[in-house]
């Protein structure tokens, strides 16, 4: 057993571990005898040697010299760092010995010292080999351990709340396969703590667990996760990249908000729930990645939607330059993009109807904005502090219900640009910003072809929008106008005018007239997408038939694309057109079809 202890110790000291300690008591000094020079005891790695001298019963009344040499302690488990001699001494001498009381006491590095000595009564002697161990702080709770040469703590059992919140001493945390559930607060403010080890049975992180962990760089959460508290890593300012396992139902309202280099999420198939703001103020995050199976939450081009893309609920906020917020939306979610200062441009559809409180709020480097015309509501503080927003154009003719400030602290310049007929409407109720409201510009006459199908015939004319497609009552059987043509050309008559008429399927396109709604006309005043039916009656003078025929047309515009997207990159919003009943693209001075190839 004495050679074991001697080996453990010799191999503990040469790994640099700390301390141990070695006592002679009373019952091994009484057992001491040396009466001749070279005479030694030896007792757990350390030997008492006799030079000069004699040494009788060291715990009774036992005589030797006080010459720096006439004993010596050595060990062999590495070197004496202290000795301490508890009983009464007479005459002392030796390098780093000095009297103590009672007793006397050697510091210093060596594995032997020598000494000279008369004592009287000595009742023990403590030996102490290699550093001192340090001592364990106050803040480390039962069951945990501290390593203080890697300041690594780890955790046996689950940290209560406020646990070790504000210890700037731990750099690595290490959390034991015992821990289920980490409390609320339980690191909070670990100023000082860089990586974080999670054992294999942790379910629950509670709020701000670790928030505030500002140079915490990288996590990886287990596979045991369920749930992220609220404000779980808020403010760790220097964390690049988390891992969520498939596994997790719920992610907590602020989550990793202000985690400014969190570049990239994956939320996995298992999330149910997403807290609000979770990825807010996240500077340099550019996407975030949603598992194509989630139930609950999609993704496009980065971008946070709900599973129907109806609901937009956070824009990254390191994501630059334009975005077109596709047609699918129909609500922008609060502080959907605030923050967002990279955003540069933003264009929003005509499938919008609500944006949200705070949706835009602080995004410095936004200097325009376009509303599609199903806007029927524009939150509180939704464009507060944009403070270049200097262009916002709405093509709704009735005034959205405007949130208090919603265009608060924005350029010093800004212009709200609306339909002509509707400037006064909207100066009456948006009265906060009646200064800033004027007419939009009329939009450049767009050239197209428009495609009338019907009887399994098309027939197609090029024109410039607006135009009305007219039979002229006035010219007579001698000169029938276009709309006369075109029922003949899908019909196989050939000579008719029209009546009783009705359009559906797009607000672009009416039939009849302010004085006659039923008769003569049909006008396509912008371009659409899809198609738009116009019927209507048609007589057939030639044929001799002046009785009613009934006639079922669809309108469409040639070339309109059903996803303006696929031609778009960076996410920079082009310019769209029409030429020669062709839709094309201008962008950065270039012009490309709707399969994104070069024309020009």
């Amino acid at each position: 057993m004495r050679k074991l202890f001697t080996f453990l110790c010799a191999a503990l000291m040469s790994v640099g571990m700390y301390a141990t300690t070695v006592t002679w008591d009373s019952n091994t000094l009484s057992s001491i005898d040396l009466y001749h020079d070279g005479d030694s005891f030896t007792k757990d790695g350390v030997t008492l040697t006799a030079l000069y001298g004699m040494i009788a019963g060291m715990d009774g009344e036992w005589m030797g010299y006080s010459n720096d040499a006439s004993f010596k302690f050595s060990t062999s488990l590495g070197n004496f760092t202290r000795i301490e001699v508890t009983g009464n001494i007479r005459g002392l001498g030796g390098s780093g010995w000095t009297e103590a009381s009672p007793g006397a006491v050697w510091t210093g590095e060596a594995n032997e010292t020598t000494f000279g000595m008369y004592f009287e009564n000595v009742s023990q002697i403590v030996f102490t080999i290699g550093d001192a161990a340090p001592a364990v702080p106050e803040w480390v709770l039962e069951g945990d351990a501290w390593d203080d040469a890697t300041k690594t703590l780890t955790v046996n059992s689950n940290p209560v709340s406020y646990a070790y919140s504000g210890v700037s001493d731990i750099e690595n945390l290490v959390i034991s396969d015992a821990v289920t559930s980490i409390g609320s607060d339980a690191f909070y403010n670990c100023i000082g703590l860089k990586s974080v080890s999670f054992g294999s049975s942790l379910t629950s992180l509670g709020e701000e667990a670790f928030a505030n962990c500002s140079k915490l760089e990288s996590v990886t959460l287990p596979a045991s996760l369920e749930s992220i508290g609220k404000s779980a890593f808020n403010t760790c300012g220097n964390l690049t990249e988390v891992t969520i396992p498939d596994g997790v139902t719920s992610i907590g309202q602020k989550a990793f908000y202000y985690c400014e280099k969190l570049t990239s999420v994956t939320i996995p198939n298992s999330v149910a729930s997403i807290g609000g703001q979770a990825f807010l103020r996240c500077g340099g995050l550019t996407e975030i990645v949603v598992a194509a199976e989630n139930p609950n939450y999609c993704s496009e081009d980065g971008v946070l939607f709900n599973k129907d893309k109806t609901t937009l609920i956070q824009y990254p906020g390191g994501k630059q330059g334009e975005y077109p917020v596709p047609n699918s939306v129909t609500s922008i979610g609060r502080l959907a993009f605030s923050m967002c200062s990279l955003l540069t441009s933003v264009e929003i559809p005509n499938s919008v109807v609500e944006i949200v409180d705070y949706a835009f709020q602080s995004c410095s480097g936004l200097t325009s904005v376009t509303i599609g015309n199903g806007v029927t509501s524009i939150g509180g503080y939704a464009f507060y502090y944009c403070s270049n927003l200097a262009s916002v154009t709405i093509h709704a003719t009735t005034p959205a219900t405007l949130g208090g400030k919603a265009f608060d602290k924005t350029a010093a310049a800004l212009k709200i640009c609306v339909p002509a007929a509707s400037v006064d409407d909207y100066k009456s109720k948006w009265t906060a910003y009646a200064d800033k409201i004027e007419a939009a510009a009329e939009p450049e006459p767009a050239e197209v072809t428009v495609v009338f199908a019907a009887n399994n015939k098309t027939a197609e004319r090029t024109v410039t929008l607006p135009h009305t497609f007219k039979c002229d009552w006035a010219g007579g059987m001698e000169r029938p106008d276009e709309l006369d043509i075109i029922i003949h050309e899908l019909y196989n008559d050939y000579y008719y005018c029209n009546s009783n008429m009705n359009a559906s399927g797009s607000d672009q396109v009416e039939a009849g007239t302010e004085e006659d709604p039923k008769n003569d006309y049909i006008t396509i005043k912008g371009v659409f997408e899809g198609t738009a039916t116009v019927t209507g009656d048609y007589l057939d003078y030639v044929a001799g038939d002046y009785g009613e025929h009934n006639y079922s047309i669809t309108i469409s515009i040639k070339g309109t694309p059903t996803a303006v997207e696929n031609v778009q990159t960076n996410h920079v919003q082009a310019t769209k057109y029409f030429r020669d009943g062709q839709l094309l693209i201008e962008k950065n001075g270039k012009i490309y079809n709707v399969q994104g190839v070069e024309v020009r």
